[in-house]
């Protein structure tokens, strides 16, 4: 049975909701820590052959991916993959210092929270 993302749950910060939440993303997480404290997200990057591929994208540009669990039931998930530039203009606001790692299947977005 297919489970429409309407009808799954995203929460604001997830890893998997970048376009839709990052602005709330990183404004949240930098205003969890203290100024000048070192952030770090991480997520997967897409690599053919090895991701999932995206099912669909929607009006705004997310994409979804269908995901099958073990009880055989299928769901679909809402999963992006940024770019650098995506990544770093989302730190603008909120922080500063901000650096991309591109690994062969992760990112790793690190910045410092604004004082």
């Amino acid at each position: 049975m297919l489970r429409p993302a309407a009808q799954a749950t995203t929460r604001p910060g997830s890893h998997d909701s970048w376009r839709r939440t990052t602005p709330g993303t990183i404004s949240s997480g930098s205003a969890a820590v203290a100024p000048g404290a070192l952030l770090a997200y991480v997520d997967n990057r897409y690599v053919e052959g090895s991701s999932s591929p995206l099912s669909r994208r929607d009006a705004e540009g997310n994409g979804y991916q269908l995901r099958t669990l073990d009880d055989g039931s299928t769901h679909e998930v809402l999963k992006n993959f940024p770019s650098e530039h995506e990544l770093i203009a989302r730190t603008v606001k909120t922080g500063w210092g901000a650096n991309v790692e591109l690994f062969e299947h992760y990112w790793l977005l690190t910045y410092w929270a604004n004082a």
